[in-house]
C-alpha cells in the first residue's frame, strides 16, 4: 500500500457514513443433535443456546462503527419484541439508534439460524413480503434531506425487503456524497445515481447475463454496468476467488481470496461495503480501498454469522498477510473484544497459564476451553512472572515467542500478557462467561471463581493429561532422553 498501515487506517477513523437499507433481527440457535426423531427422519435438536445480533443494514453499520467510523443508521423495524431486540443489538455495537422508523404495520424481518456443532441445519424467515407506505416513504426521504452535505459517504444496503424504493433512492443519490450500493436482483438500473456499486458474482452474472465464473466474464459484466448506469466504479466479491474491480476509466484490479479458511459467508459483503465506504470517505484510491475490504472479509468469513472487524485484527491481517499474529493483542485490546463479543451474546472463555515450551498436553486442555463457549482468550505470564513462579532458568522462551505459538492455534481467538502472579485483575477486565482452568487447580481454588460466577458464568476445570509437563519436557532434554526411552 502507500503508506504505513497504521496512517493508512487511522484516515479512516470519523469518517462520517450513512447507511441506509433493510434492517434484520439475525437469531441464532445453538444445539447438538442426539438423534433422529422417531416421528420423522428428521434430525432432533437439544438446544443449547440462542442469541441475537444486528443484520441487514444494522450489520453494515456495525461494521463501520467497528472500524472507527461514525456511522448513521437510516432503516424502518416493527413495534415488537424482534424491534426492540434490534435496536438493542444497533445500540450495543456502537451505532446510533435515532434514524430506525417504527411501523406498527410491519413486522419486523428477523432470520433465525437453527445451527449444530456450527454448522447451519436450518434457517427460518419471518417477514412481510408488502412495502414501505407512502407516508413512511416520505417521512424517510424528509429524513434523508435534512443529511445532505452532513456525511462523507452514504450506503444504499439492499437486501429486497421494500425499503429502497426509487424515490429513497434518489434522495440518498442528492446528498452530495459518493453513494456505493450492495444491490438486490436484476434490475441494476433502479440504482441510478449511485457511484458504486458491489455485486457478488451471481448477482452480476444475473444482471448481465455474463458468466462471472472467468476473470474475462467480470471484466465484461462490469464495463456492461458502468456503461448502462452511469457509474465510477463497480466491484464484484467472486467468494473464494477474491475481489474483482473496475472503474469508468478502464483501470482494473484483481484481488485474491485472503481467508485461510471459510467458516461462514454470512455478512462477508455487508463487511466488504463498509470498508470500501470508509475508504473512499477517506479519498483512497479504489485499488487500496479494495485491499482493505478484501482483508477485512477474509477475517469474518472465519467467523460465525454475520461480524465485523476492528482496526488492530485489519492491521494485523494487512501487515502479516493473514499471520495469526494479529491474534495477539493488549490486555486492555482483549477486554474491548470481550465486551463486544459478550454484547453480540457470543460467549467468550478465558483460560491462562506460563505455556513454556508448548506441549500436547497444552493443546488439548486449550481445545477442550474452546468447546465451552464461542470465542478462547488466553492470559499468558510475562517473563518476570514465571521467573517469580518456576525460578530463575524460566521461561525458556520469552513472552514475544510463548504468545506467537498459541496465536496459531486454531482453537485460540486472542492472546494477551498479564504481569500479577494471579490473574485477580485479569478476570474482572475480560468478564468471561467461562473460567477455565486445570483439574489441578481443583484444591487450590481458582482465582476469579467468585467473580465469574456472581456475574452468571460458569468455572470449567479441564482433565489433563498424564505425564506431560514443562518441567518433564525440560529435565527430559537436559538429561538427553528422547521420546519413549
Amino acid at each position: 500500500m502507500s503508506e504505513g498501515t497504521e496512517a493508512l487506517l487511522a484516515r479512516l477513523v470519523r469518517r462520517r457514513v450513512l447507511v441506509v437499507g433493510d434492517l434484520i433481527l439475525d437469531r441464532y440457535v445453538r444445539g447438538d443433535v442426539p438423534r433422529i426423531s422417531p416421528e420423522a427422519p428428521v434430525p432432533v435438536v437439544h438446544v443449547r443456546g440462542e442469541e441475537v445480533r444486528a443484520g441487514g443494514a444494522a450489520n453494515v453499520a456495525a461494521n463501520v462503527a467497528s472500524l472507527c467510523g461514525r456511522p448513521l443508521l437510516v432503516g424502518v423495524c416493527g413495534s415488537d419484541a424482534a424491534g426492540r431486540q434490534l435496536k438493542e443489538q444497533v445500540v450495543a455495537a456502537g451505532v446510533p439508534a435515532g434514524g430506525i422508523r417504527v411501523d406498527p404495520g410491519r413486522p419486523t424481518i428477523e432470520k433465525t439460524r437453527i445451527l449444530a456443532r456450527h454448522q447451519q441445519m436450518l434457517r427460518v424467515d419471518r417477514e412481510e413480503a408488502s412495502g414501505i407506505g407512502r407516508a413512511l416513504e416520505a417521512r424517510l426521504v424528509a429524513q434523508l434531506q435534512k443529511l445532505a452535505g452532513k456525511v462523507d459517504a452514504v450506503i444504499l444496503s439492499d437486501y429486497a425487503k421494500g425499503l429502497l424504493t426509487p424515490r429513497v433512492i434518489a434522495a440518498a443519490c442528492a446528498l452530495g456524497s459518493e453513494v456505493l450500493v450492495d444491490p438486490k436482483g436484476r434490475d441494476f438500473e433502479r440504482y441510478r445515481g449511485a457511484h458504486g456499486l458491489t455485486p457478488n458474482a451471481a448477482e452480476a452474472e444475473a444482471a448481465t447475463g455474463c458468466d462471472t465464473s472467468t476473470l474475462e466474464g467480470c471484466r465484461a459484466a462490469a464495463t456492461q454496468l458502468l456503461l448502462r448506469i452511469g457509474l465510477r466504479w463497480v466491484v464484484i466479491t467472486r467468494g473464494a476467488r477474491g475481489i474483482y474491480w473496475r472503474t469508468a476509466d478502464g483501470a482494473e484490479g484483481d484481488a485474491p481470496t485472503r481467508a485461510r479458511s471459510v467458516f461462514d459467508v454470512t455478512g462477508a459483503g455487508d463487511t466488504v461495503i463498509a470498508v470500501l465506504a470508509l475508504a473512499r470517505a477517506a479519498e483512497l484510491p479504489l485499488a487500496e480501498a479494495v485491499e482493505l475490504a478484501n482483508a477485512a472479509a477474509g477475517l469474518v468469513v472465519e467467523r460465525l454469522g454475520a461480524a465485523s472487524v476492528t482496526p488492530a485484527e485489519l492491521a494485523g491481517a494487512l501487515a502479516h498477510g493473514f499471520s495469526t499474529a494479529s491474534k495477539v493483542v493488549t490486555r486492555e485490546g482483549a477486554a474491548s473484544l470481550s465486551h463486544r463479543y459478550a454484547a453480540q451474546g457470543r460467549r467468550v472463555v478465558l483460560t491462562n497459564g506460563c505455556f513454556d515450551l508448548l506441549h500436547a498436553g497444552h493443546v488439548q486442555s486449550l481445545e477442550f476451553a474452546r468447546s465451552q463457549g464461542d470465542l478462547l482468550f488466553v492470559a499468558v505470564n510475562d517473563d518476570a512472572s514465571v521467573r517469580r513462579a518456576k525460578g530463575s532458568g524460566r521461561p525458556v522462551q520469552a513472552l514475544e515467542q510463548r504468545m506467537r505459538l498459541l496465536a496459531a492455534l486454531s482453537c485460540v481467538d486472542a492472546v494477551f500478557p498479564f504481569a500479577e502472579d494471579t490473574p485477580e485483575k485479569v478476570v474482572p477486565a475480560i468478564a468471561p462467561a467461562v473460567l477455565v482452568k486445570g483439574a489441578d487447580w481443583r484444591d487450590k481454588g481458582v482465582v476469579g471463581r467468585g467473580f465469574v460466577e456472581a456475574h452468571g458464568g460458569r468455572v470449567v476445570l479441564a482433565p489433563l493429561v498424564e505425564g506431560l509437563s514443562t518441567s518433564a519436557l525440560i529435565d527430559r532434554i537436559r538429561r538427553g532422553k528422547g521420546a519413549g526411552a
